[in-house]
């Protein structure tokens, strides 16, 4: 069973392999797990996962359902969307998952809220709607600025009332 640590008042997971590897880096003493997170040791985040298990969710209902096809229509590289949708043992790249996001709620006006967090918010899909009515590259940029942010705000309502 994969240990359970707190950092920042986030729970996350790290494979007994990752445990291990994450104590040491030859030549160096016992790493703390903060410096493991910034050296880029994996990290599962329960908000990350479920934020991209929805993701999974409406990109395996795409017509075809060819990933391929997806990214191409999201403006996104396949190959990172591809190990967004098999690898779900990974962790979570949260900037590429960030512009996942942004992109199906620019290309296909989803409601970001429900992306973030499961839950429908009729105001948030409302603006989201707005901003995407630019189809300009600076639409597209102020959509991934908007995501960026409420995302930050999921977060940071994390650590501020983390689940008991």
């Amino acid at each position: 069973m994969p240990h359970r640590r707190r950092d920042a008042g986030h729970m996350f997971k790290l494979s007994k392999t990752d445990e291990q590897r994450a104590r040491t880096v030859p030549g160096r003493k016992t790493l703390s797990l903060v410096a493991r997170f910034f050296l880029g040791f994996q990290r599962r985040d329960p908000l990350l996962d479920g934020m991209a298990e929805r993701v999974r969710a409406v990109i395996a209902r795409q017509p075809g359902h060819r990933v391929a096809v997806v990214a191409q229509t999201l403006g996104l590289s396949p190959q990172p969307l591809e190990q967004l949708m098999t690898n779900r043992d990974d962790a979570v790249d949260s900037t590429f998952l960030i512009d996942v996001i942004s992109a199906l709620v620019h290309e296909s006006g989803m409601d970001p809220e429900w992306l973030l967090t499961g839950q429908y918010d009729p105001a948030m899909h409302r603006k989201a709607l707005l901003l995407g009515e630019d189809r300009s590259t600076q639409g597209a940029r102020a959509m991934r600025s908007f995501v960026e942010q409420q995302f930050q705000r999921v977060l940071d309502t994390a650590l501020l009332f983390p689940e008991r």
